[in-house]
């Protein structure tokens, strides 16, 4: 998302939803990186400022709720695997490199069959400090989260819906949100904000904070 945002510009929402045979099996989202990243709690914070660059990606881990995010890499672990390290060398010499030597592993706590992802990553300067604050948006059927003025959901499926979706914001201003894996065709927004289309399998509307029922007409 193109924030319009001159200190944190853009931001990036990736929900995944996982189901696996064994309910043992760990599932694990990865986030690769060049330097160290440094971890606190559910937040990921990324550094690029070495070369001629001046980055910064904060990753806010919102589901699996109490996710565990480790830290894996380092000079003679670039390519470890389950503890064991499979250097570049190792088949093709020729294999290409993007020096992303670290990277971010996200699992959940417990064991369970469907695991569900959602990460906000959003990007700065690499001496900016003030990161957008990002909070979980939770509702019957979806899932979503509000950064800034955007506010995104999607199905907790990831099942294209036609069921009516109450949704509840705070903050001042005027938010854009997005409702994503709905039914195509007319849908009813209250609270004065009226009719919108969904096409592609989304709805967009702009709305200051408070309660609102969408309806499918």
């Amino acid at each position: 998302m193109n924030l319009g945002n001159s200190n944190v510009p853009a931001a990036l929402i990736v929900h995944d939803y996982v189901t696996s045979s064994n309910a043992s099996f760990k599932k694990t989202s990865l986030l690769h990186c060049v330097q160290e990243p440094a971890i606190s709690g559910n937040t990921a914070i990324i550094i690029r400022n070495t070369e001629g660059y001046n980055g910064k990606l904060i990753s806010t881990s919102l589901l699996p709720v109490n996710a565990v995010l480790t830290k894996v890499g380092g000079v003679g672990n670039e390519f470890s695997v389950g503890g064991v390290n499979f250097p570049q060398s190792i088949g093709n010499s020729n294999n290409s490199w993007d020096g992303a030597i670290w990277r971010v592993e996200i699992s959940p706590s417990t064991a369970a069959a469907t695991d569900t992802f959602l990460n906000v990553m959003q990007v700065m300067d690499a001496a900016y400090n003030s990161p957008l604050t990002v909070t979980a948006i939770d509702t019957t059927n979806y899932t979503g989260a509000q950064i800034g003025d955007r506010i995104v959901l999607f199905s907790k499926t990831g099942n294209v819906l036609n069921s009516s979706i109450s949704l509840t914001f705070s903050g001042v201003g005027t938010f854009k949100v997005l409702i994503t894996d709905v039914e195509n065709g007319n849908w009813s927004v209250s609270g004065g904000v009226g009719t919108v289309v969904s096409a592609n399998n989304n709805i967009y509307f702009s709305a200051t904070a408070g309660t609102y029922t969408i309806t499918k007409n």
